[in-house]
């Protein structure tokens, strides 16, 4: 079996996260970024006093609550424990989570939008994957659709927004009946997905472990780990939505590695970042381009700041910065185990200097950042503290405000091109933008519908649009074959704009 130390461990997708932002007690009002969440990691601390929790990954549930995994035999939760926001134990969770029973190291865990919990790693029946309902029971119906699919561990588990699961690790596709190796997806029932997988195992043809997963916004899903292909790119890939290899990416990517990575994740700008045991083309972590070329000013910067041939964990980029972990003693990073960079490459010395008070003594392997910017680190460490601890950090950006209107501004023109998408029961409407929005940004958009001879209340939708620049609403609770007058229209800071009125028929 791996050491733990190389199991890389997916949280769950941003998604989950985003509707929990949850004020934590013990934090001081003039907390900065790289202070200690004293509180929580003195209760944390307390509780595996006599554990034995290494953690491998953590994930932050919406309510705030953490859920840790790892080889922890004798810890609150024996494989997965989960604390409160505070740091103190979920007992009834960790009672439940005991009877589990594992015989061996769960690598990974994921949140899905229901409060179900994946669970991942080498251990038990059927092998490498388990799903618990939120008060830590088996959930047995999933069990039995996995059965027999997984002969060995699994790293990584990312959920999609449809509610399909993305699986990297160490298995070879037992019998066949998944479909392929190291890489797969499942349907939200643990089902395998025979198309995608298919197309993995055909185009892709891995041959060696899947260590972590990273979706971008478009489907493609970028793959870091061991496996390696001289013919194209070796240590990082990406697959198109329908599973097959991207090979302009992969052309572009090439040998630019000369050792496996471990840790893969987004910028907001969609650069792609990479951590490993890698020397080329920077030691430790690296950035790409989105088309996969590497980028050579960010990499050239962060070289003579970390020693080659170490080993890192754990990437992920911040509001204004990259925080890495990993197994970087001191001397061979700006700080050890933990250390933090600008965009531009270069020591984040402020952030480093308050990480530095309460050092680190042994590797870091996991980092979750949480809605309010905080963030979880998991590993081997007992300080600052056992195996757990949180640090305050930078609160996500806010947009920046719209333009004040221009002088003689007036409320904007009608939207355009409103259509509907027709249902038995519902209607999606979509619509662009006005051709002219009255010389003031657009704050929102309204629509409405005529039921039962009366018009329903307006309701707003953010300005954001889809990937196709449309913007979008749903009514819901509609009859069959029937006619539906509605109403769209665009609001700036002056006013609202004139109502399109449209009538759509349901199916």
């Amino acid at each position: 079996m791996r050491p733990l130390t190389s199991q890389v461990a997916a949280i769950a997708a941003v998604g989950m996260l985003a509707s929990g932002i949850v004020a934590f007690a013990g934090t001081p009002a003039n907390a900065a970024a790289g202070d200690p969440d004293t509180t929580f990691n003195e209760n944390v601390s307390a509780v595996n006093q006599n554990g034995a929790q290494r953690v491998a990954s953590t994930a932050v549930q919406p309510d705030g609550k953490v859920i840790a995994v790892g080889r922890d035999t004798t810890g609150p939760g024996n494989g997965i424990s989960r604390y409160n926001p505070d740091g103190t134990p979920d007992v009834a969770f960790n009672n439940q989570a005991r009877r589990l029973n594992l015989n061996s190291t769960a690598f990974t865990v994921a949140v899905q939008a229901d409060g179900k919990i994946l669970l991942g790693g080498q251990f038990g029946a059927p092998p490498g994957l388990l799903r618990l309902n939120p008060d830590g029971n088996l959930d047995r119906d999933f069990r039995e659709s996995t059965r027999g699919l997984i002969d060995g561990g699994v790293w990584d588990i990312k959920v999609l927004p449809s509610g399909k699961i993305l699986i990297g690790g160490a298995f070879e596709n037992l019998n066949g009946a998944l479909g392929s190796k190291y890489f797969a997806r499942l349907n939200s029932n643990g089902t395998p997905d025979l198309n995608f997988n298919a197309n993995v195992d055909f185009s892709l043809n891995l041959n060696d472990w899947v260590q972590e997963i990273a979706v971008q916004e478009n489907g493609s899903v970028l793959l870091a780990g061991f496996f390696q292909d001289p013919g194209t790119s070796s240590y990082l890939a990406r697959v198109n939505p329908d599973g097959t290899r991207d090979v302009n990416f992969s052309f572009r990517v090439q040998q630019s590695f000369n050792n496996s990575t471990e840790s893969v994740t987004l910028q907001p700008d969609g650069k792609i970042l990479v951590a490993g045991h890698f020397s080329t083309p920077s030691p430790m972590l690296a950035r790409y381009n989105s088309d996969g070329t590497p980028d050579a000013n960010f990499n050239n910067a962060v070289t003579p700041h970390l020693i080659a041939n170490e080993q890192a964990y754990s990437v992920r980029a911040l509001p204004n910065g990259i925080l890495l972990g990993g197994d970087f003693r001191p001397g061979e990073a700006p700080t050890p185990y933990l250390t933090a960079f600008t965009y531009d490459g270069e020591p984040a010395n402020a952030y480093n200097d308050r990480i530095s008070a309460d050092e680190f003594n042994k590797l870091v392997q996991w980092i979750t950042e949480e809605p309010d910017g905080a963030v979880v680190v998991g590993g081997d460490f007992t300080t600052p503290s056992r195996y757990l601890a949180r640090f305050q950090g930078d609160p996500p950006i806010d947009p920046p405000p719209p333009l004040p209107p221009l002088p003689g501004s007036t409320a904007p023109d009608k939207v355009t091109d409103l259509k509907a998408k027709k249902y038995t029961k519902k209607l999606k409407l979509k619509w662009k933008e006005p051709n002219d929005n009255g010389g003031a940004a657009i704050t929102n958009y309204q629509a409405k519908i005529k039921k039962n001879g009366n018009w329903k209340k307006w309701k707003t939708v953010e300005p954001v649009t889809n990937k196709k620049g449309k913007y979008t609403k749903i009514f819901k609770k509609l009859n069959p074959d029937r006619k539906y007058p509605v109403k769209v229209r665009a609001v700036n800071e002056v006013g609202n704009g004139k109502a399109v009125k449209k009538k759509f028929k349901t199916k």
